[in-house]
């Protein structure tokens, strides 16, 4: 029987989480315009459903990022990478 999560599985499965953390951070930056979080003003900012997105991806980007990237972080030791 193969083991389904090797060790290279689940760093894979991390750097893909990672991948999608970081379109995330720049996603929910990007919209920070259009949802008034910033002080520069947009004259038409009247989407209700990108302020939505923007209020839905703010609320995990920023430690789903730091979490992952702690993580890889921990896992390198001597230039070599280590699964806990």
């Amino acid at each position: 029987m193969k083991n389904l999560e090797s060790k290279d599985n689940i760093l894979y499965n991390i750097f893909i989480l990672n991948s999608i953390a970081i379109i995330l951070v720049i996603l929910g930056h990007s919209g920070c315009i259009y949802a008034g979080k910033w002080d520069y003003k947009v004259f038409y900012n009247s989407s209700i459903i990108i302020k939505f997105i923007t209020d839905y991806i703010y609320s995990f980007h920023m430690p789903l990022f730091v979490f992952i990237s702690g993580y890889l972080y921990c896992c390198e030791k001597n230039g070599k990478i280590r699964i806990f």
